[in-house]
């Protein structure tokens, strides 16, 4: 007979935690930033939901199967290793993919208001910065020349009648296309127009603000009075604009149209062969770690590599975003400094790989997996109550995309900084741990049903709030509904899953559960949303999760209050409750209670023996 293998288990749980603290950390590092990298890229909201809801459709089954595979042959160690060493070949290679416009890169820049509209003083401050550059002398002296520029115009020309600066303005203000075209000849005739016009454009500013700003003090009056005349055609050209700045780019109608889906499919197929390759990570790790503890009957430590990986989120997610912020919007030979979280993943990744390599793995042991997993389809799609929970879940998951896929976008359209995204990663994963120790408390007091409504109220608050925010700043303190959102909503699911679960398969029944929320609610959920920001835009897209998580919170509760109840037993709880009583009772009433007992437990187990 084989020697077993001697385990120190405070030294492999401190493996194990290091290890989830790593990894999590290296996933904060890229994760919740990567729908930014692919607006960088140039690609649609519907694409980047199209990628984000591949990838988990992938993940769904991918998963399992590399799990059971490696289980199978005893090599879960080999796979583990092997997926992080492919997590971090496949999103390195996301950074040689190009963008499919560079000028479009840099508008994400820092210094590049995401906003829809500037101040006038910064706009002021622009322009004087950018003339006092190009000219190498003091801006007052120069706009003073420019003034006698203006009164006497070069070629002998005449300044022009009030009605034909009339008609010129007219132009400026009309279209994009004009501005670059008709009216750019009207409004750069003198020549200091003429010699700055390079500068000029790279501020990035209309020629209608630079020239009310760059006309002498005498001319200031008829300028104000002339762009009175167009106050008419400047509100309908800001009807046909839409509220919220778009910074898509349409390529279909110019020569970067092949370019266009060729970046797009290229990130596609980037994504598909990472997730097929590195999905399996998170579940092996789960099973070897619940199944070491549970040989050296120690498993109620099991879970508290939960606070690690919520405290390596928590601070790789902020000072990521600070490094990015604090650093110049291109490094050495043009690379973008958003290539600082790929670099960052890479590297806390890279000690993940070495610390897997002592990672605990107890022996596999022959178990009915297939029995397992037919037996909790069987429970869960024969009880209505629990279908509902199932619903209910897929909902919540395709929800969860849409805060997952676009809220930076929104963040960032408000002209907020990485800082700012950091700060809500962190402050909504902190948010989740009070959940972890008052959930069960919770239970006890509202019920599973009444802590998964809560959720959803709180989900619906969160989204409302979204569609109404009026600084980035804002976007931080709405995080801590987190806590009840996700934290007690998944606290509420997995403790009904281990309620309803007969004694064996609670586990096999919450993969299950996990599955639904993360591959099928959450792939589906972000096609849907890509499709519907792309359409109506950011604003109605959470409005319309408002209205969902709103009405489906009042569907679960009236489902919940009048739907009839399957007759069950929980054999669990009868087995903890049975032990118990045998304990605390030192006598026995009778001999017949006893047998009675007996006979009433023996067949509760031979009926749930029959059902396997």
């Amino acid at each position: 007979m084989g020697k077993t293998k001697q385990w120190n288990v405070p030294q492999s749980l401190a493996i194990a935690k290091a290890f989830y603290f790593l990894n999590h950390a290296g996933k904060a590092c890229l994760l919740p930033f990567l729908p930014l990298y692919f607006r960088l890229l140039g690609l649609s909201a519907t694409q980047v939901g199209i990628i984000c809801g591949t990838r988990a459709f992938i993940g769904l089954w991918a998963a399992p199967v590399w799990a059971k595979m490696a289980k199978k042959y005893n090599i879960r160690r080999l796979v583990i290793l092997f997926a992080l060493f492919m997590t971090i070949a496949c999103t390195l290679s996301l950074t040689v993919i190009p963008p499919i416009d560079e000028d479009y890169t840099s508008k994400f820049c820092p210094g590049n208001s995401t906003d829809g509209a500037e101040e006038k003083g910064t706009v002021t401050g622009l322009i004087h910065e950018g003339l006092q550059g190009s000219m190498g002398g003091n801006t007052s002296t120069d706009m003073s020349n420019t003034e006698e520029d203006f009164q006497q115009p070069a070629n002998g020309e005449k300044i022009h009648s009030d009605d034909e600066l009339a008609t010129e303005e007219t132009f400026v203000n009309s279209t994009e296309v004009a501005q670059q075209s008709a009216s750019q000849e009207a409004i750069s005739s003198g020549p200091f127009l003429q010699n700055n016009q390079g500068n000029i454009q790279n501020t990035g500013l209309s020629q209608s603000t630079l020239s009310e700003t760059m006309l002498p003090t005498e001319k200031r009056s008829r300028y104000d009075k002339l762009h009175q005349l167009n106050e008419n055609l400047d509100t309908r050209q800001d009807k046909e604009k839409p509220k919220e700045k778009s910074y898509y780019r349409d390529y279909s109608e110019n020569n970067d149209y092949p370019q266009y889906y060729r970046t797009f499919l290229i990130v596609l197929i980037v994504i598909i062969i990472g997730e097929l390759l590195t999905s399996q990570v998170e579940k092996i790790c789960d099973d070897s770690l619940y199944e070491f503890l549970d040989n050296l009957d120690d498993i109620e430590k099991y879970g508290q590599q939960k606070y690690w990986s919520s405290l390596g989120i928590a601070i790789c997610a902020t000072g990521v975003t600070a490094l990015v912020d604090n650093t110049d919007c291109f490094l050495n030979q043009g690379i973008n400094h958003f290539m600082i979280h790929f670099y960052t993943f890479s590297g806390v990744v890279g000690l993940a790989f070495l610390l897997a390599l002592f990672y605990p793995i107890h022996p596999v042991c022959k178990e009915h997996n297939q029995r397992k997993i037919s037996k909790s389809f069987r429970l869960l799609l024969t009880d209505c109550r629990n279908i509902c929970y199932l619903l209910t879940v897929f909902v919540a998951g395709g929800l969860a995309s849409t805060i997952h896929n676009y809220l930076f976008w929104l963040v960032q359209d408000k002209g907020g900084s990485e800082i700012i995204m950091g700060l809500s990663v962190t402050v909504s994963t902190c948010a989740e741990i009070p959940m972890m120790f008052l959930g069960n408390w919770l239970i006890k007091r509202v019920t599973h049903a009444g802590l998964v409504s809560i959720a959803f109220l709180g989900l619906s608050v969160r989204f409302l709030y979204y569609s109404l925010l009026w600084t980035p700043w804002a976007v931080v303190p709405i995080e801590l509904l987190h806590s009840f959102s996700y934290g007690a909503f998944w606290g509420a699911i997995m403790g009904y899953a281990e309620h309803i679960s007969p004694p064996g398969i609670e586990r096999t029944v919450q993969a299950i559960i996990a599955a639904i929320y993360w591959g099928l609610g959450f792939g589906t959920g972000s096609m849907v949303s890509g499709v519907i920001y792309d359409k109506y835009g950011v604003a109605i897209l959470y409005r319309a999760a408002c209205i969902v998580s709103v009405v489906w919170c009042l569907g679960f509760v009236l489902f919940q209050r009048f739907a009839p109840r399957k007759a069950k037993m929980n054999y669990s709880r009868l087995l903890r409750q049975t032990k118990s009583n045998i304990r605390v009772d030192n006598t026995v009433s009778s001999d017949d209670e006893d047998k009675e007992e007996d006979d009433w437990l023996e067949r509760a187990l031979r009926e749930n023996e029959k059902e396997v």
